[in-house]
Order: structure tokens, then C-alpha cells, then sequence
């Protein structure tokens, strides 16, 4: 298991258009297939945090 963070920021003309934190953690099942499970909190007012979840396989 492996457990991610990331920051992102970006700003036009003085406004946030993106800004937030994810917490991600991601189980590699074998070389190919893996799932993962995260939540992005977001720092702007008008936006909801989510919780993001997916599997992915490497032909």
C-alpha cells in the first residue's frame, strides 16, 4: 500500500481558481492492476471536497 499527498494551487488575475489538498492511498494488487481511494479537500468557499475512488489496469 502506498499513501500519496498533494497540494495545487493556481490563481488568474488575482481569483483561486484551483486550490486544495488530496490524501490518496493506492493498492497495488500485481504489476498491472491497482486500485485507489482518496479525499481532496478543497480550500475554495464555492467548491465541495470529494471522495475519489478508481481501478486501474496496464495492458
Amino acid at each position: 500500500m502506498t499513501l500519496q499527498g498533494v497540494y495545487n494551487f493556481q490563481e488568474a488575475d488575482s481569483t483561486d481558481t484551483v486550490d486544495y489538498v488530496a490524501l490518496e492511498g493506492i493498492y497495488k494488487f500485481n504489476s498491472s492492476f491497482r486500485a485507489y481511494a482518496g479525499y481532496r479537500f478543497e480550500q475554495i468557499d464555492a467548491l465541495d471536497d470529494q471522495i475519489q475512488a478508481g481501478v486501474r489496469y496496464d495492458f
